[in-house]
C-alpha cells in the first residue's frame, strides 16, 4: 500500500477503508497488524455492517477504527425489542471514535 500511494502520489489521509466482521475472521492478529499499519500511513479504517459477525465488542477494542456503522438487521428494533432500549442510550450517549 505505501508503494501504490508513492506512486499515486494520493495523499494516504484522503483513504478511507471499509472493512467488515468477516475480514477480522482470518488471521485476526495479523490483520489487526495490517490495519495499523495502514491507519500509521494516514488512511482511515471503518468497520461496515457491525452487528452481522461473530466479532465481540472486546476484540474489536484491538483494531484502529475511526468509524463504526452498524448493520441494518442489528439496529433496526433497538428501540421496540424488549431489553434493547440500554444499548440505545450506550450507542448514542457514546462519544466518536477517534482514529
Amino acid at each position: 500500500m505505501q508503494a501504490a500511494l508513492a506512486e499515486s502520489g494520493f495523499c494516504a489521509r484522503r483513504l478511507a477503508l471499509e472493512i467488515t466482521e468477516s475480514v477480522l475472521l482470518v488471521n485476526g492478529s495479523a490483520t489487526v497488524a495490517i490495519l495499523h499499519g495502514l491507519r500509521d500511513l494516514g488512511a482511515r479504517i471503518a468497520m461496515d455492517d457491525f452487528g452481522t459477525g461473530y466479532s465481540s465488542l472486546s476484540d474489536l477494542r484491538s483494531v484502529p477504527f475511526g468509524k463504526m456503522k452498524g448493520d441494518q438487521c442489528f439496529t433496526r428494533d433497538l428501540t421496540v425489542e424488549q431489553g434493547s432500549g440500554f444499548m440505545c442510550g450506550r450507542w448514542s450517549a457514546s462519544p466518536p471514535v477517534s482514529g
